[in-house]
């Protein structure tokens, strides 16, 4: 309760949602394109919502929810699927493609 329990919670948050970050990098930067970042971001909802839900008792389940929360979170799950993958899938494919374009001897413009 209070600002330090809500300073906790923010770099708690932050922390989790860097290992979320580092979990995609490891399995789906090669990936092009926005659809793998959207089901990875469902993904992550469901295992939010359906395992970790029976850690915390206090929190309803997800048939227990209003379905504008259940809608509300699942959108703001995909858009961070979204914003993660497609950044990392972008600064890889990038890198990759610089690395091409001088191991090929070509300049870039």
């Amino acid at each position: 309760n209070g600002f330090l329990g809500t300073f906790i919670s923010i770099l708690l948050i932050g922390v989790i949602s860097i290992g979320a970050a580092l979990l995609y990098y490891g399995i789906l930067k090669q990936v092009r394109g926005m659809w793998a970042g959207v089901v990875y971001g469902a993904v992550l909802w469901a295992v939010v919502f359906y395992l970790f839900n029976p850690m915390f008792p206090d929190v309803q389940t997800v048939a227990e929810l209003k379905r504008e929360t259940v809608v509300t979170t699942l959108c703001i799950y995909l858009l961070y699927g979204l914003f993660v993958g497609y950044s990392i899938s972008f600064e890889y494919n990038e890198l990759n493609s610089e690395k091409l374009t001088r191991a090929l001897g070509e300049t870039r413009e």
